[in-house]
This record gives C-alpha cells, structure tokens and sequence, in this order.
C-alpha cells in the first residue's frame, strides 16, 4: 500500500470519526434498536480499519527492519574491493 494511499485513508478515517462525534448528540436511550445497530456496526468497522492500518503499519516497520538488516556490513580488510568487487592485490 503506497504512502500517499495510507495517508488518505487515514484522514478519511479521522473525518469519518468527527462526523460520528458530532451527530452523537442523540442520548442512547432516545435511540431505536436499528439505529443502535447501526451505531454498533459503524463501530465495528472503524475498529477493524484502525486494526488494519496497525498492523499495516506494524508490516511496513518490519519489512524496513528486514531491508535494513539485509544490508550488506561494510567490507572487511582482504576481502573484495567495494568499489570494483575485485579481490585486492597479493603481496
């Protein structure tokens, strides 16, 4: 999942989030038990979204962990050369 793509998907999430708030002014008890069941729902899925971008988040940290640990260690002295890959000279 590309940065940009994440980032929208975040802030749409946040928006979403603030419109539930602000239409939350409806007490519980006022409320009949479709649109209770629809609150729920809409709970459940921001839940799984948060959960998913998470653990998004979580791959991207160890897949950058993995690349980073893959990197080759700087050469060590009479091993090949890092600018050409040529063994050194023999003395």
């Amino acid at each position: 999942m590309s940065i940009g793509k994440r980032i929208i998907d975040l802030a749409k999430a946040n928006l979403n989030a603030l419109l539930d708030r602000a239409a939350d002014e409806t007490p519980i008890d006022q409320l009949t038990d479709e649109e209770l069941e629809a609150e729920l729902e809409r709970r459940k899925e921001r839940k799984r979204r948060q959960d998913d971008e998470r653990k998004a988040a979580e791959r991207a940290a160890q897949s950058a962990r993995a690349r980073a640990n893959q990197s080759s260690p700087p050469p060590r002295a009479g091993t090949q050369s890092a600018r050409t890959g040529t063994p050194p000279p023999r003395t």
